[in-house]
């Protein structure tokens, strides 16, 4: 799921590539919970400016109307789930 050659280029450390993987695996999870499509099309995982970021990109054409995948609560209601990490739209 994740490059760890490449990660560890970007300099991403193991425990952030584990973290990410473990993350990628519960995001699916969590959606179908909320009775909402898992339609990941992939995660990509990188650094800038010394932050690691994962990013899960949603299939739109998949999920037809995304509404409830933008809501704030939604958005909350994750990081919660995720012992409180950071969770945006983008």
């Amino acid at each position: 799921m994740i490059d760890h050659t490449a990660a560890s280029a970007l300099g991403i450390s193991r425990r952030e590539q584990l973290q990410a993987e473990n993350v990628a695996r519960r995001l699916p999870r969590l959606l179908a919970q909320r009775k909402l499509k898992p339609a990941f099309s992939g995660f990509g995982l990188t650094r800038i400016s010394g932050l690691s970021m994962l990013f899960a990109i949603l299939d739109t054409h998949e999920i037809g109307d995304h509404a409830a995948y933008i809501s704030p609560e939604l958005l909350h209601q994750f990081s919660t789930e995720l012992g409180g990490l950071r969770v945006y739209l983008s």
